[in-house]
């Protein structure tokens, strides 16, 4: 099955609604609201009568809420909440919009949340976590049915607008009647800021 979102004739159609205040600090507290609704065309196996593909429309759409807290100078939570239908191009479903089977879309639910400690000019500590959770009954056996990770990071600014990062993360995704996968990882990132 072939994603071919572009012909689908109609264009999708994205929002983001957010309230910023201030509470705890001199930061502003941020709220927000956001969602997309689109349709997708995807090719189906051609009809080896007629060498043409079969076509089907399916729908795309997102609600989400996320925030931003500046609990005190040092701290700060971030998080974000989603649920949907064929988010494969918005990277929900793991990466799974439609069940290539039966040509339906598959539903899913998730979100994360990220805990921020600032020591000082230099250096950031990050903790987090994320998951990833697609209706079993959408999926075929073998399918990714639960993706989550966890994470925690460190970061260091050589130079104001040059960082350097180091983060080990654990993943585990489970499978559709089949064993789950386990992927710990360690790596570095360099981040230029302009």
């Amino acid at each position: 099955m072939e994603n071919d979102g572009s012909d689908s004739g109609h264009p999708t159609v994205q929002g983001r609604l957010a309230l910023a205040t201030r509470l705890f600090t001199k930061k502003p507290t941020v709220f927000g609201v956001s969602g997309h609704w689109g349709r997708e065309e995807f090719d189906l196996k051609e009809n080896p009568i007629t060498t043409r593909k079969r076509q089907k429309k399916e729908k795309s759409w997102s609600v989400n809420g996320d925030f931003y807290v500046p609990i005190t100078d040092r701290f700060e939570v971030k998080a974000e909440a989603f649920v949907g239908y064929n988010l494969d191009d918005y990277f929900g479903g793991i990466l799974q919009g439609v069940n290539p089977n039966s040509g339906s879309a598959i539903k899913t639910v998730g979100g994360w949340m990220q805990l921020k400690y600032v020591q000082s000019d230099k250096l950031k500590y990050h903790v987090g976590f994320g998951i990833d959770d697609p209706r079993n009954s959408d999926l075929n056996n073998g399918m990714r049915s639960r993706n989550g990770v966890y994470f925690g990071n460190v970061v260091y600014t050589l130079i104001p607008p040059v960082d350097i990062g180091l983060e080990y993360s654990y993943w585990d995704t489970e499978y559709k009647k089949e064993r789950s996968g386990i992927n710990n990882r360690i790596q570095t990132s360099i981040i230029y800021k302009w």
